[in-house]
């Protein structure tokens, strides 16, 4: 063990462990706690006199850092603010999403910038030629959006798409709660809990059945990793089911007054079950992007996400 000055820093932190036993922290300190803990236990387990101290400092440095960006936050609830130029999460690789030809995707966020033509959410693999399986939801004309949908069971210079428009919903740069729902036949867009009814233009209505194939995940980008709008993401959430409006409605009303919220608990709604991802952008900033939902396999957003670390974890969130 260390001797000297380091003992006495090491006792300290032990008289200062036995504080946080007798008086447990909640909300945005239980993750400074977490880590420090996480230091205390080197200590413990290491034999290695000689490593002790540079592990611990390095623990104990990552503890102060999650409690300089997260202290004084409602429980731990924090966006990441992203700039519109190079900013975006994403995970590349091709894993199964848990979702075949009925579910619900829905996101949280507010922009700086409505840009036309720029991602929200994006799902798509490649499977041959130029053929792909997309769900996409982008922005479109004023204060509109687009769904895209593809099989990918069409020819190589042409997959089989749906691409309905929705003309201006009304959504304004403030906080704001979009879901798509898919139930084998129609397109559903629903913000803030209200149905949006039949889409505007359609601009391809082809007959698809959607298939469980393997995906990439972007948010706030496409495929081409090509950046999204600027604003703020607080969670995106992708269940393998068609939630009814009044289960969409009670989770965003959640997120403003309710009894829970998907940007910090998954809710205890009829469909909590059928969460398959849960994307809590800045949960945890040193763990951005973090998949929290029940698949089988999670498919975390910052293992190809450009230019984003904890300093784009923010307390702004829906008030």
């Amino acid at each position: 063990m260390p001797t000297g000055a380091s003992q006495v820093f090491v006792e300290q932190v032990r008289e200062a462990d036995a504080i946080l036993n007798s008086q447990p922290s909640s909300g945005a300190d239980q993750i400074f706690v977490e880590r420090y803990r996480s230091a205390l236990q080197v200590l413990n387990d290491e034999t290695d006199a000689s490593q002790i101290d540079q592990i611990f400092v390095e623990k104990v440095r990552q503890a102060v850092a999650i409690l300089g960006i997260t202290i004084g936050f409602d429980n731990q609830l924090t966006s990441v603010d992203l700039d519109g130029t190079t900013e975006f999460l994403a995970n590349l690789t091709d894993n199964p999403l848990g979702i075949a030809n009925a579910w619900t995707v829905s996101t949280v966020f507010k922009f700086d910038v409505f840009a036309i033509g720029t991602e929200v959410i994006q799902v798509a693999s490649s499977i041959t030629g130029d053929n792909f399986s997309n769900i996409t939801l982008r922005t479109a004309g004023t204060q509109g959006f687009e769904v895209i949908l593809s099989d990918a069971t069409g020819t190589p210079s042409g997959d089989f798409l749906k691409q309905w428009r929705w003309a201006n919903t009304g959504i304004s740069a403030i906080w704001g709660n979009v879901a798509v729902k898919w139930d084998g036949v129609d397109i559903f867009l629903v913000i803030n809990g209200v149905d949006q009814g039949t889409a505007s233009t359609k601009v391809i209505d082809d007959a698809i059945v959607l298939a469980d194939n393997d995906r990439k995940v972007f948010l706030w980008a496409s495929r081409a990793s090509s950046p999204g709008i600027e604003g703020n993401l607080l969670y995106a959430a992708l269940w393998n089911k068609v939630l009814d409006d009044a289960e969409l409605l009670e989770a965003w009303n959640g997120g403003v007054a309710g009894s829970f919220n998907l940007g910090a608990d998954s809710g205890n709604y009829v469909s909590a079950a059928n969460l398959q991802h849960w994307w809590r952008t800045c949960a945890d900033p040193l763990d951005i992007g973090k998949d929290s939902g029940i698949a089988s396999t999670l498919i975390d957003v910052l293992t190809d996400a450009v230019d984003i670390t904890a300093a784009d974890c923010v307390a702004d969130v829906p008030a």
